[in-house]
């Protein structure tokens, strides 16, 4: 849906106020299409006996805890057995940048900021609309985030017309982002050489340092966590309107190896069951006022 109105729609002869209307339109349309789906659903389920599992089947393919696993696993296990020319075909698939000239730190330091990135987009953003707004809470983030991932560029197709899709995506991600950094910092209880002090340290000083307003908070937390310097120079396609300038996050760390992408799965999966025991216990505190 998101790429037929953006042929239909999205053309750049036009005035940049009326690509940007043209935009917020589209943006309307996706994501009020995501909330109406997700409410159909929902008030279907709540028809039915077991409607509670309706609409768990319904969620669970939004949530990719297990499949971002799954492929930042890939990029470690692709660096100890096939160098880093496997590492870089890898990580191609989780990264939007150029990986072929990529050496094991960038492989590695890519494969760990995607993994802290796509913690919040892909587990805890969605898990909280889910229980903030149900179904169609759900359905309406990731309509807006697979918008941002599609159409949020500053470039010159989509500078203005994927600007509202943008800026959306930051409001939806704001808490998430910063509840994720919270899950990664308590989840350093889990290992002695997780350092939660100076994750802390680290998202306070660089976290604003990323390009986006959310990103940084996750990423500077694991930046600090490890003690590796994230971020930093990458390069980028040209159409992709992304700037290849980017600010080093942790610059007193070191740089990262195939080891520290071990280290940032066993923080992951901690993380996770933090983040598990939050609902739980929120769901449990809900239920006793309730």
């Amino acid at each position: 849906m998101i790429g037929a109105l953006d042929q239909r729609f999205n053309r750049n002869a036009l005035h940049p106020f009326i690509q940007f209307c043209s935009g917020v339109l589209v943006t309307i349309l996706v994501t009020g299409g995501a909330i109406l789906l997700g409410f159909f659903i929902q008030l279907t389920a709540s028809h039915l006996f077991f409607g509670w599992a309706l609409c768990g089947l319904a969620a669970l393919p939004f949530f990719a805890q297990i499949s971002l696993y799954r492929h930042v696993k890939a990029t470690a296990d692709a660096l100890k057995t096939g160098g880093v020319a496997a590492g870089r075909i890898a990580v191609s698939h989780i990264v939007g940048r150029e990986t072929k000239n990529l050496d094991e730190a960038g492989v590695s330091r890519a494969a760990i900021e995607s993994c802290a990135e796509s913690f919040c987009d892909a587990v805890v953003a969605p898990a909280f609309w889910f229980a903030v707004l149900g179904l169609p809470g759900l359905f309406a983030y990731k309509a807006i985030n697979t918008m941002d991932s599609m159409i949020g560029y500053r470039n010159i197709r989509y500078e203005y017309f994927g600007k509202a899709a943008a800026r959306l995506d930051d409001i939806m991600n704001y808490i998430p982002a910063r509840l994720s950094a919270l899950f990664l910092l308590t989840a350093t209880l889990i290992d002695k050489r997780f350092s939660a002090t100076r994750g802390y340290k680290v998202l306070r000083q660089d976290a604003r340092l990323h390009a986006s307003p959310n990103a940084g908070w996750p990423e500077a937390s694991v930046a600090g966590i490890l003690n590796l310097r994230l971020g930093g120079p990458r390069s980028y396609d040209a159409a992709s309107g992304k700037s290849a300038a980017a600010e080093w996050i942790g610059s007193e760390g070191g740089d990262a190896t195939r080891s520290d992408i071990k280290n940032m799965l066993k923080l992951y999966r901690a993380a996770c069951g933090v983040h598990i025991l939050f609902w739980i216990v929120t769901i449990l505190i809900l239920s006793l006022l309730s």
